[in-house]
C-alpha cells in the first residue's frame, strides 16, 4: 500500500507538472506572439511616419516652386503649413521613436530650421524681383540642403519598410509555428493526462482495496480473541443481538451455552500460564470440531460461550454432554461445567436467556 501511495502521489505530481508545462508553454507562445505583433506594429507605424514625412517635405518643396512662378500670400501660408506638418512629424519621431529615430529627427529638424531661413530669404528675393539672387540661393544652398534631406528621408523610409517587412515575416512565422505547435502540444498534454489519470485510478483502486482490506482486518481483530481466534466478548454481544432479532423474525427458538473450565486458576498456578494457554487453544479446537455451532466465543479467561440456533440444536444437552466427556478424555486433568439457556418465541430476550444459562452453569460448577 505504501508503494501504491507513493506512485499515486508521483502521478498526481506528474499531472500537475503537465498542466504547469502546458500553461507555461501557452504563456510563452502568447508572449512571443504579443512581442512579434508589437514589433510589427511599431515598425509599420515608424515606416508610415517616415513615408508621411517624406511626402510632407515633397509638398513643402512643391509649394516653394509654385511661389517662384506666382508669389502670393496664400502660397506662403500653404508652404508654412506644410513645413509645420513636417516638423510635427519629426517631433513625434523624436518623442516616441527609438534612440536612432530621436537622433535622426533632431538632425533633420536642425536642417529644416536652416532650410526655412533660406526659403524666407528666397521668398524675399522673389518678392523684390531679385531673381538672380533668388536663383543663387536656390541652386547653391536650398537645393543641396533639400536633396540631402530627401536622401536621408528616403533611406529611413527604405529601412523602415525593410524592418516592417522583416517583422511581418517574423510574426507570420511565429503564428504559423503556433498553429502547428499548439494542437500537438495540447494533444500530447491530453494524452499524458489520460495516461497519468489511468495510472492514478489504477493505483488509487489498489489503495482503496488495501484500505478496505486493512479495515476488515482491524474489524476482525476487534471482534476476535487473539489467543484462540474465536469471537471475543464484544463479538458475542453483537452476534447474540443479531441472532435474537432473526429468531424474533422467524418466530423460532434459541439456545445459549456457557462453558467454564473447572478450577482453571488453580491449573494455571500449578502448571504455568503457557500450559494454561495450550489448554485454552485445545478447548477452542474441540469446540470447533464438535460442530454444534459456528457462533463460538471466548468471553475472557476460561469462560466460553456458544449460540445455538434450533436447526443446530437438536438434542443440545446430549451433544454438549458428549463434548464435555470428549474434553475430559483428551485433556487430562481438565473438566468442564456447562450451563444451557433455552428461549422460545414467547420469551426471546437477552436477559432471560443469559440468566437461565448462568444459573445452570453455577449449578453445574
Amino acid at each position: 500500500m505504501k508503494y501504491s501511495r507513493i506512485v499515486s502521489r508521483l502521478v498526481s505530481m506528474g499531472l500537475l507538472m503537465v498542466l504547469l508545462v502546458m500553461a507555461g508553454a501557452s504563456l510563452w507562445i502568447t508572449v512571443l506572439n504579443e512581442q512579434a505583433g508589437s514589433a510589427e506594429e511599431t515598425s509599420t507605424s515608424r515606416s508610415d511616419l517616415y513615408s508621411q514625412a517624406l511626402y510632407e517635405i515633397s509638398i513643402e518643396e512643391s509649394a516653394q516652386f509654385e511661389y517662384a512662378l506666382g508669389p502670393s500670400l496664400s502660397l506662403r501660408q500653404e508652404h508654412l503649413a506644410d513645413a509645420n506638418a513636417f516638423i510635427a512629424l519629426l517631433r513625434h519621431l523624436q518623442q516616441d521613436g527609438k534612440p536612432d529615430d530621436m537622433n535622426f529627427a533632431g538632425q533633420i529638424l536642425t536642417e529644416q530650421t536652416t532650410y526655412l531661413l533660406l526659403v524666407n530669404r528666397y521668398f524675399a528675393d522673389v518678392d523684390t524681383q531679385d531673381l538672380s539672387q533668388a536663383h543663387t540661393i536656390h541652386s547653391q544652398q536650398i537645393d543641396p540642403l533639400l536633396n540631402r534631406i530627401h536622401s536621408q528621408m528616403r533611406e529611413q523610409v527604405n529601412q523602415g519598410q525593410a524592418q516592417a517587412t522583416d517583422d511581418q515575416a517574423q510574426l507570420s512565422r511565429i503564428q504559423h509555428q503556433t498553429f502547428l505547435i499548439m494542437p500537438i502540444m495540447f494533444a500530447t498534454g491530453l494524452l499524458l493526462t489520460i495516461i497519468l489519470g489511468w495510472i492514478n485510478r489504477k493505483y488509487q483502486r489498489k489503495i482503496d482495496q488495501s484500505v478496505q482490506a486493512e479495515m476488515q482486518r482491524l474489524e476482525q481483530l476487534a471482534l476476535t480473541d487473539p489467543l484462540t481466534d474465536l469471537g471475543n466478548h464484544y463479538a458475542f454481544q453483537e452476534r447474540l443481538s443479531q441472532t435474537l432479532k432473526e429468531a424474533h423474525r422467524d418466530e423460532g427458538g434459541l439456545a445459549l451455552a456457557l462453558i467454564d473450565i473447572d478450577e482453571f486458576k488453580v491449573f494455571n498456578d500449578e502448571q504455568g500460564h503457557q500450559r494454561g494457554d495450550e489448554v485454552l487453544l485445545a478447548l477452542a479446537a474441540l469446540l470447533r470440531r464438535a460442530e454444534l455451532s459456528n457462533a463460538l466465543f471466548r468471553l475472557g479467561g476460561d469462560d466460553f460461550a456458544m449460540i445455538i440456533s434450533p436447526q443446530e440444536g437438536v438434542e443440545i444437552a446430549t451433544a454438549l454432554e458428549r463434548l464435555r466427556k470428549d474434553v475430559e478424555r483428551r485433556l487430562a486433568g481438565i473438566t468442564l461445567s456447562i450451563g444451557i439457556g433455552h428461549a422460545t418465541s414467547d420469551n426471546l430476550n437477552r436477559e432471560f436467556l443469559s440468566a437461565q444459562a448462568t444459573a445452570e452453569l453455577q449449578e453445574a460448577t
